[in-house]
């Protein structure tokens, strides 16, 4: 009997889960913006409008992150996070809003890992993403 040998084989490199970013603010061009911007980093992209379309996505996908605007037509931000929350608790939330009177304690009392005002600043969005890499 002749043993299978792995001398000469190398190992595959393990793969990488892609990540996947749930965008959600009723802003087009923002979801856009920042739709290229993932993707072009090779992460997986949904982008959606209202809170009820942000609950059917993270109930079909394993989001690993999702940027929620505060002010949505159907559900404020912060109740939207917290109905993420409950899904799949492991979502890494970033809140954002172009309203300064938002109190970014509340945010992140309810759980999100961060709160960043419009315009975004792509650096310190990234910073954040690259402390939770996947």
């Amino acid at each position: 009997m002749v043993e299978p040998t792995t001398q000469g084989v190398e190992p595959k490199p393990a793969q990488r889960e892609i990540t996947k970013v749930l965008i959600v603010d009723d802003d087009e061009t923002i979801r856009t913006t920042l739709g290229d911007i993932f993707r072009k980093r090779g992460y997986f992209i949904a982008a959606v409008g209202t809170a009820a379309e942000a609950l059917e996505q993270v109930k079909k996908n394993p989001f690993h992150f999702a940027v929620i605007d505060i002010h949505l037509p159907d559900m404020s931000g912060t109740e939207l996070l917290e109905q993420i929350r409950k899904i799949n608790f492991k979502i890494n939330c970033i809140m954002i809003t172009g309203h300064s009177e938002e109190k970014p304690e509340v945010s992140v009392e309810k759980g999100a890992m961060a709160h960043l005002m419009k315009p975004l600043k792509l650096d310190q969005l990234m910073a954040i993403f690259n402390r939770k890499e996947v």
